[in-house]
């Protein structure tokens, strides 16, 4: 799976790459709406995890142009907030965010939600 993953802090980018580059995923970085625009026309990933709050152009606006799209649609896009005020939420998923996860998450949180909109499926070693 071709993975995009967004976000203006390059310690925030480096977090989820860093988690899911030993699993065998492609992933690529941008650091705000419009390269994840350009990236996302060009390189066609399955998934976006796109933070909201970024500077030259949001994750809303990024998002929305993107689902406005008949190929955006098969895209999953789950948004990646710092925000704790609930009514976020109801933001996010109108701009068309098929999900949504506050920062800081927790790495199961990461799994669960590749696994609910990617089908991912994955194998646990015992430890």
């Amino acid at each position: 799976y071709r993975i995009l993953i967004v976000d203006d802090k390059p310690v925030n980018r480096q977090l989820l790459v860093q988690l899911l580059s030993p699993l065998g995923f492609e992933l690529q970085e941008a650091s705000n709406g419009q390269e994840a625009i350009d990236i996302w026309q060009e390189w066609q990933p399955e998934l976006i995890w796109m933070d909201m709050r970024m500077p030259v152009m949001d994750g809303f606006t990024a998002t929305q142009k993107i689902k406005a799209t008949t190929q955006g649609q098969a895209t999953a896009v789950i948004a990646l907030t710092a925000s704790v005020l609930e009514e976020e939420r109801a933001v996010v998923l109108s701009a068309g965010c098929d999900d949504f996860l506050r920062k800081p998450f927790r790495e199961d949180q990461i799994f669960q939600a590749m696994e609910k909109h990617l089908g991912v499926r994955y194998i646990y070693e015992d430890s």
